[in-house]
């Protein structure tokens, strides 16, 4: 329980990709699917960071929130899309008000100038944090296991 005395959980699931597009090729973009709990007193969430881990590196890379609406296509089919968002399905303002209970929602992240093959790599660890009210910091961390494959948008 944390100095507001709200027990704020935070659940994740993601996917990692790049995009190619103009004006900024070879940026990493990060969809979290992000479940959001907050059992205590009613208390917003704000200060929204992502860093990559990416083993054999010392530093981590740090992500700014992305604000757009994202298309996502596969790497095998780019004419298949796998999934997309519209900026009013992010996660960050219905969260950033005071609330009780769960939200459910999507956060993204991008990091220009990424290498393609840093991304493609497996074992990356991503570590999504946030602040609630009174400056309490809460993390979800998840590494990239074999099966899943990075998507390309």
């Amino acid at each position: 329980m944390g100095p507001s005395g709200t027990p704020l959980t935070l659940t994740a699931g993601y996917i990692i990709g790049i995009d190619d597009h103009e004006p900024s090729p070879n940026t990493l973009v990060t969809f979290v699917a992000l479940k959001v709990t907050n059992t205590g007193v009613p208390s917003g969430v704000t200060h929204w960071k992502l860093e990559v881990k990416f083993p054999g590196r010392r530093e981590p890379l740090t992500g700014r929130p992305d604000l757009r609406g994202q298309v996502f296509r596969s790497s095998k089919d780019p004419s298949k899309i796998v999934f997309w968002w519209e900026p009013e399905e992010l996660l960050f303002d219905r969260v950033a008000h005071p609330f009780s209970g769960t939200l459910i929602g999507i956060v993204s992240f991008d990091i220009p100038n990424v290498d393609k093959d840093i991304v493609r790599q497996l074992g990356n660890t991503l570590i999504v944090s946030c602040q609630d009210d009174k400056g309490k910091v809460y993390t979800v961390e998840e590494t990239t296991r074999p099966d899943e494959v990075p998507v390309q948008n």
